[in-house]
């Protein structure tokens, strides 16, 4: 299928204007046939962004092509391999050019290599002016500082000058502190995910790094420090007072820190919220509703240019439990362009459907949600346990048990799953499934066994269904 090739892939992530850009000048990024590449790169844009129209096929190429001259499917193979090689060449082309500091920084490295003194020293001047002058102290402000620092110390030791001792102590401090700030941000992204899917990491230096961590001068560096608190944030989460510690820094820090790395900040937050909620403390929804509306404000909710599916799933679901529907319904409207073109209607379609559900017009969510398909796995589950929920609402036995067969085999078959996320499904199926069966049969012994075990054990919304037990007339314990 042409669209699933690389070459056409590639094109895909490109904005229009970039795709414009590559074709005008493709000759810089094509080592052989640009001309002929360009030919396809412009047949290509009148598609883009989405390649998997009606016309969009290898055949049609083809025949585009062989009015310039013979090409077969192998040639055809050839071609977009070439164009693959010109596209990646491009993508380096524009990442080296992304800021200020990293243009200068390949200038750098260039000058030094060509024995360019006097523009090799007005090159880091204007570098460090560029680092010094900037608010942003992210992790990349020490990668940068000291890779233009050991570009300095090569040169000059090259050149043997003196007073080489203080360049190579400047070197060695931003490489410590870059090495320091990667290390605890990998930990702490370890020990989310150990509290959320419930794996277990191998960190025998975090003990030394949140030593190392704590000395001078690294202690003094704010990157680090807030690191530091992510880390005790998790190694005590009883501890509020360091999510309360993380908040005030993102809010006082949000405009000087990276988007990169805020959105990081924000997702441990969101993270830890969530761990807080898995344990009954439903205070922490509005934490999470709070932090979602700040990845608004920040601008930290895209993956590119478009919103990532999986956070407007997440804003939908916890707006729904604060029964803030219409405010979640106006980030759907709101945001709903800017989801990616080949999986905009699926998604829109199901917050939609899950909505509706919430408002109980269970048939309009049903059309909404046998509508929508993504290609997720989270979009996945939610569908099919919103199916079941559906189906129990409108006490359709035999599309429940058809569709509760389905899930069972889907979670059972999934390879892509962890442990954890398939425990919590197979639990929700099987509670579900009992739900069924005790409205069915009036059984409040099992009812009550049943609300206990969720009270005791958890189960994914567990709100939802001590509300349906409520509507059994099962007594709370």
């Amino acid at each position: 299928m042409l669209a699933k090739t690389k070459a056409i892939q590639l094109l895909q992530t490109l904005t229009a204007k970039e795709v414009e850009e590559f074709s005008d000048h493709l000759d810089l990024f094509a080592s052989k046939s640009a001309a002929f590449l360009k030919e396809i790169v412009i047949w290509c844009a009148g598609f883009h962004p989405q390649f998997d129209q009606p016309g969009f096929t290898k055949e049609k190429l083809l025949q585009r092509l062989q009015k310039r001259k013979p090409v077969n499917q192998d040639k055809l193979r050839y071609i977009l391999s070439d164009l693959a090689l010109a596209l990646e060449k491009y993508v380096v082309y524009k990442n080296s050019l992304r800021g200020d500091a990293r243009t200068h920084l390949v200038l750098l490295e260039y000058y030094k290599e060509k024995d360019l003194e006097r523009f090799f020293n007005q090159k880091f001047e204007a570098l460090e002016q560029i680092l010094d002058t900037s608010a942003s102290r992210g992790t990349d402000f020490h990668l940068i500082k000291y890779q233009a620092c050991d570009h300095r110390y090569a040169y000059h030791l090259r050149k043997q000058r003196e007073g080489l001792d203080d360049e190579l102590q400047t070197t060695s401090h931003h490489l410590d502190t870059y090495y320091v700030i990667v290390r605890l941000r990998l930990f702490s992204e370890m020990l989310t995910r150990e509290m959320l899917l419930k794996v277990t990491y191998d960190k025998p230096l975090l003990p030394a790094i949140l030593e190392m961590a704590s000395w001078e001068p690294y202690a003094s560096d704010p990157v680090v420090g807030v690191y530091r608190t992510v880390i005790h944030m998790h190694l005590e989460p009883e501890r509020e007072d360091y999510f309360e510690a993380l908040q005030k820094y993102i809010d006082s820090s949000a405009p000087l820190i990276p988007k990169s790395e805020l959105n990081d900040l924000l997702v441990f937050s969101q993270n830890y919220c969530t761990g807080k909620i898995n344990q009954g403390k439903e205070n922490f929804l509005w934490k999470i509703w709070e932090i979602y509306q700040k990845m608004i404000a920040y601008d930290v909710i895209y993956e590119g240019e478009y919103i990532r599916p999986g956070l407007l799933k997440n804003i939908v679901t916890v707006g729904i439990r604060l029964n803030q529907l219409e405010a979640a319904e106006k980030v759907v409207d709101s945001f709903g362009q800017r989801v990616e073109p080949r999986i905009r209607e699926g998604v829109l379609g199901y917050n939609k459907a899950v909505l509706a559900f919430a408002r109980r017009d269970y048939r309009q969510a049903l059309r909404l949600l046998s509508q929508a398909q993504v290609d997720d796995i989270f979009y996945e589950l939610g569908t099919r346990a919103l199916f079941l929920k559906l189906f129990y609402e409108l006490e359709d036995a035999v599309s429940f048990y058809h569709h509760w067969d389905a899930f069972y085999n889907f979670i059972r078959r999934n390879k892509v799953m962890s442990d954890a996320q398939k425990a919590s499904h197979k639990n929700f199926i099987r509670i579900i499934r009992q739900l069924m069966r005790i409205r069915a049969e009036g059984d409040r012994n099992l009812g009550m066994k049943l609300r206990e075990e969720i009270e005791r054990q958890g189960v994914l919304d567990s709100t939802w269904f001590h509300k349906k037990l409520d509507e059994l007339k099962i007594p709370r314990p």
